[in-house]
Order: C-alpha cells, then structure tokens, then sequence
C-alpha cells in the first residue's frame, strides 16, 4: 500500500543514492553561480557604467551648445568692435552736429553693448573650462568603471566556466549510471527529483509525539509515517512512499 510498484535491487538502490548525490551536488553548483553573480554585483557595476555613460553625454551636449553661443558671441562682439572702430574713425568734419550727437549716442551704445558681450563671452569662456574638466573626469571615471566591470567580469566567468565544467562532467556521470538502470525507475525517479529539488531518497527518523509515543517521522518533511509503512520497511525490505511529500523512504 505504501511500498513502490516495483522491487529494487541494492546494487540499483545504490546507483540511486549515488545519482541523487550527484543531482544535489549539481543544484548546489547550480546556486554557487547564482550566489555569485550577486557577490560579484555585475548588474549594478554595469548599470552603473551606462549611468557614467548617460552623464557624460548629456555634458557633452551642453559643452557643444555652449561652445557654439561662445563661437557666436565671439563673432558679435567681433562686429561690435568693428562698428565702434568705423564710428570712431569718422571725422566730426565730415558730419553735421546732428549726426555727431547721433554718432557718439552710437558709439555709447555699441560700447555698452561690447562691455557687455565681453562679460557674456568671459562667461561662456569659464563655462567652457568647467564643462571640459567635467567632461575628462567622466571619461576617467567611466574608464575606469569599465575596467573594473571588465575585471570582475572575467573572474566572474571563469569562477562560472569552472562550475559549468564541473556540472558536465557530473552530468555524465549520471547519464553513464542512469543507462544501467530500468528506464521505468529512472524516468519515475527524475520526475520527483524535478518536484523535490533534487532529494528523492530520504530515510525515517524515530521521534516523539505530543504524548510522548515513539513515532517515525519522514526526515525530509518531517511528517508522521504510518505503522503499516514501517512494517513494510522491515518485513520487506523494501521502499516505501512517504505519504505526505512521495519521497522513497530507504531502511
């Protein structure tokens, strides 16, 4: 009732718990990696190379418009001096007293307008300076972000590349043991692997109830097993089948 279908051998309940050491030993390999990639925190140093990437992109764009207004104002100031060296050089001689008054209201007003072109230009002139500091301390940061992720990346992949091989090799060794055994038992034992995470074969534990009767107890879910299980554990020799979890309980 509470014993598998089928007999096994010990030879073969042997190959079994060896399978099933081996299944374990993969998923424990499995998580290693998966430990690893959060100890070696390559999402974040990555995310942290495109936001480095992002930062200098967006300075790049202000210095490029800003060095474009420093190109335009250098050429309208360039015009101002231009104007103001014309009206300076024009005889009062040459000019009615209207157009004198007129002409020096010029050169006030084009003198303003350089004063203040100047000041805009020394202005755009330092913000020139700083955006190009910033922008080499991003290069710098961002290189060596990059390095550091590539690092880390590569002792990360060979720390991986070790466990992968490791995995194929014990991957074979299960193949190799699984073609020594019924198809049937394999195929029913990979299928509860694949429910159990791995542990298939577990054992009974004696224990104590709330009464303090002697019970046993499946050790892998800890749930009570029933007498008629035992005395088909010992009369037979067999396996039984936890009633609660279906793992094969072994003497």
């Amino acid at each position: 009732m509470f014993s598998l279908d089928f007999v096994l051998k010990e030879k073969e309940l042997e190959a079994l718990k060896s399978i099933q050491e081996k299944t374990l030993e993969i998923q424990s390999l499995e998580e290693e990696k998966q430990h690893k990639a959060v100890e070696f925190r390559l999402a974040q140093r990555r995310r942290s190379a495109r936001d480095e990437e992002q930062r200098l992109k967006r300075r790049e764009e202000v210095y490029n418009r800003v060095k474009k207004e420093l190109i335009e104002a250098e050429s309208e100031l360039q015009m101002i001096v231009q104007d103001i060296e014309r009206l300076e050089s024009m005889s009062s001689e040459d000019i009615s007293h209207r157009v004198a008054q007129e002409l020096a209201e010029s050169l006030i007003q084009k003198r303003e307008e350089k004063d203040d072109k100047e000041k805009d230009f020394a202005g755009r002139s330092i913000q020139i300076e700083n955006l190009e500091k910033s922008i080499r301390d991003n290069r710098e940061r961002l290189a060596n972000i990059e390095e550091a992720v590539a690092n880390r990346e590569k002792e990360f992949n060979d720390i991986v590349n070790q466990k992968d091989e490791n995995i194929k090799s014990i991957s074979k060794e299960i193949e190799d043991s699984c073609s020594d055994l019924d198809e049937k038992v394999v195929a029913r034992f990979i299928d509860l692997a694949k429910r159990s995470k791995g542990l298939v074969l577990t054992e009974a534990r004696k224990d104590k109830d709330f009464e303090d009767n002697i019970v046993f107890i499946c050790v892998a879910c800890n749930s009570a097993l029933p007498s008629l299980c035992l005395e088909e554990l010992e009369e037979k020799g067999c396996i039984c089948v936890c009633s609660n979890c279906g793992r094969w309980i072994t003497n």
